[in-house]
């Protein structure tokens, strides 16, 4: 074979790469393509009186159905577990469930006498707050320490600091709430970020974004017992 058909058939070889190569370029795969895929569920603005009946009790099953719609919103697997009694939702007794209460379901919990850990999912609505608390030592062991890391929208960490800090622009504590909370700083946390909670045993609570959150915690053994909450009118 000579040296000009040698030529000839590299340069044949480039040529056709080349094509190959911008055609490829010329029909990507965009997010937005893969999101118009998406089974989309719009949130509302959320109405607190919807979650409770007539005679002024949660209601149980509408609660859960709005943390379905953020699942669903958020393409996030609604597993078997999260269609039982594993799954549960609080208003923390405060009848104010639009803006604080969470969806929860525990993945485990365990404690043995060289440490445990505990891992849970937490769901939030659009600006809805896990009431203050603050973790303290209990019989069971030392007080609970947890890193979260947010799987979808996002959250509003708030904690005591020695210096005072700052809310961002249009982030507000409900109203049902503002008298009681100690809380002085407040950090945006974005999905895919972790954050840990540095004082357990100060006060400190989360609010989701205005997209809503799933959160996953991660910590060491927890006991109910060790959770101290700066509203008194919770109920356990």
């Amino acid at each position: 074979m000579n040296v000009k058909k040698l030529s000839w058939i590299s340069t044949t070889f480039a040529l056709c790469a080349v094509a190959f190569m911008q055609g490829c370029a010329s029909t990507p795969r965009t997010v937005k393509d893969i999101d118009a895929k998406k089974k989309v569920i719009e949130i509302h603005p959320v109405n607190n009186a919807d979650f409770y009946t007539q005679k002024g009790a949660l209601d149980v099953e509408k609660a859960k159905q709005a943390y379905f719609n953020l699942m669903t919103r958020f393409n996030y697997p609604i597993y078997i577990q999260l269609k039982t009694e594993a799954f549960n939702v609080t208003d923390f007794g405060l009848n104010d469930f639009a803006h604080v209460g969470k969806g929860c379901t525990l993945w485990v919990n365990k404690n043995y006498p060289t440490g445990g850990y505990f891992a849970r999912e937490i769901f939030l609505l659009p600006g809805q707050m896990i009431a203050e608390q603050k973790n303290v030592a209990s019989e069971m062991g030392a007080p609970k320490h947890a890193t979260l890391l947010v799987r979808y929208g996002s959250i509003y960490s708030f904690s005591v600091e020695n210096t005072l800090g700052f809310f961002p622009d249009g982030v507000q504590i409900p109203k049902s709430q503002e008298k009681f909370t100690k809380s002085n700083n407040c950090k945006l946390v974005h999905a895919g970020e972790l954050f840990t909670i540095k004082k357990e045993d100060d006060w400190h609570f989360i609010m989701a974004g205005p997209d809503g959150a799933i959160v996953t915690e991660f910590s060491t053994f927890f006991d109910p017992q060790g959770r101290q909450y700066s509203n008194p009118n919770i109920k356990h």
